[in-house]
């Protein structure tokens, strides 16, 4: 991604140095500096899908860890806890749960509406979670609250490439994903309030779920 007009990657270290890394050219030159790779999370379990962003001023990165207590969590580079705000780095109180027992193989992270908003699968439910303080939560506190985790599918049926992803588009969410359960292939839901839904309720209802392809052979 871009922050601060300089590029940041995430990525997976290899062994024997392993863990989630995330370059950022602080020189701005194009070229990597081992001084300019940090380790956001060094558990060996860390998994391999991740989903980096920049967003209100500050980068984010979601990803999981299938260590002890398998959880979806998410930095967010704001210095909460005592942490150092903006400095691209881990500390103080900056990486949050999200999900726990989260057994997935993806999570993607778009912002919305001012707030971030993130899709992930768990236990055959594809699953979306807003910051928007829906059902009782506190809206851009960048926790989980109240009833901001909402189901996108309740049949989603998982395989290795049905793999997912999250859009704004004309201002209101859109997810993609595959699906190998019910009506099997490509599918969009669109968050626009089609078949008597209401349009960027953050909800699913009326006909906002539709089949893009009917077979596949690889996620969307």
């Amino acid at each position: 991604v871009l922050h601060e007009g300089k590029l940041a990657v995430s990525f997976i270290a290899p062994l024997p140095s392993v863990g989630l890394k995330l370059w950022f050219d602080d020189s701005g030159d194009g070229a990597t500096d081992p001084a300019e790779i940090r380790t956001i999370d060094a558990a060996t379990g860390t998994w391999i899908q991740n989903d980096l962003i920049s967003f209100n001023g500050y980068l984010g990165l979601v990803y999981y860890t299938n260590g002890a207590g398998v959880s979806l969590k998410l930095w967010y580079d704001d210095g909460r806890g005592g942490g150092i705000a903006g400095d691209k780095r881990v500390n103080g109180t900056e990486v949050r749960a999200i999900q726990s027992n989260y057994a997935g193989a993806r999570a993607t992270v778009t912002s919305y509406n001012g707030r971030l908003a993130i899709s992930f699968y768990r236990a055959y439910l594809l699953k979306l979670w807003v910051d928007d303080g829906l059902g009782g939560g506190v809206a851009g506190d960048l926790e989980v609250n109240g009833g901001e985790v909402r189901n996108v599918v309740t049949d989603f049926y998982y395989e290795p490439n049905n793999y997912h992803d999250l859009a704004v588009v004309n201002g209101k969410l859109a997810v993609s994903f595959g699906d190998g359960s019910g009506a099997i292939g490509a599918k969009v839901r669109y968050d626009h309030g089609a078949g008597g839904g209401i349009a960027a309720d953050g909800l699913v209802n009326g006909a906002e779920i539709r089949l893009v392809a009917a077979r596949y052979d690889a996620g969307p």
